[in-house]
């Protein structure tokens, strides 16, 4: 190399000279800019990614923030719990009574669910049965055998996630519909259980990211028992 270079006419020297400590230079800050464009991309990518998932997880305990706030509201709702407690109590309802309860209390159910377009659907079972159930609303505790976390449910307040729909009344399984749903139950004043409550919402409403998952991007979530839902 150093033989050939000075083999070189005066000029050419001077051209490749010029060359070098022009390209060195040059080819460095172009490997720099790339490097720093990669970087400002991978780093662009990653904020918004973590943004994203800010807005998801805020939007996700919003929405389960109000299944909880139903389930409140109806805990505190004395028409309903003078209602349980006489079906509880094995106490006879009269047909007035029954109407009343049904135009009044069941209907304010019912507009406090279209009210809230993520809510589903919410179901209470009395601790009782034998009565004249107020479909889709009141059922007999009899018919909770039916529902998919019965078995699961332990008391309290408790969270089940890709639960599949199923018909109260006959225990089969409806098309289509993975809900997240919330139980608790629902007590007295004195502490006694008057029934259960499940609020539900669909999965697709909840986390519709997983359900928009394709090539260029893909989403899950996961539980407090480290299950994952995809």
């Amino acid at each position: 190399m150093r033989n050939w270079f000075r083999g070189l006419k005066l000029n050419q020297k001077f051209t490749v000279t010029t060359l070098i400590f022009i390209f060195i230079p040059l080819f460095g800050m172009m490997c720099f800019g790339f490097r720093s464009i990669k970087k400002n991309a991978i780093d662009h990518g990653v904020n918004e990614a973590v943004t994203a998932i800010d807005l998801t997880c805020a939007e996700v305990n919003a929405k389960a923030n109000a299944c909880s706030m139903v389930v409140d509201t109806l805990q505190e709702y004395e028409p309903l719990e003078k209602y349980l407690l006489h079906l509880r109590r094995g106490e006879e309802i009269s047909e007035s009574y029954y109407q009343q309860f049904r135009n009044n209390s069941i209907s304010i159910i019912d507009k406090m669910q279209e009210a809230m377009p993520d809510l589903y659907q919410i179901h209470i079972f009395a601790m009782a049965d034998g009565f004249l159930e107020q479909q889709p609303i009141l059922y007999q505790k009899e018919k909770m055998k039916n529902c998919a976390w019965y078995r699961s449910y332990q008391g309290g307040g408790q969270w089940f996630f890709d639960i599949q729909e199923k018909n109260i009344i006959s225990g089969t399984k409806k098309e289509g519909s993975h809900l997240m749903t919330y139980v608790r139950e629902l007590r007295d004043q004195s502490g006694g259980r008057l029934g259960v409550i499940e609020v539900s919402m669909r999965m697709a409403d909840i986390f519709p990211e997983i359900y928009r998952s394709g090539d260029s991007s893909w989403a899950c979530f996961v539980d407090e028992n480290w299950t994952l839902y995809n």
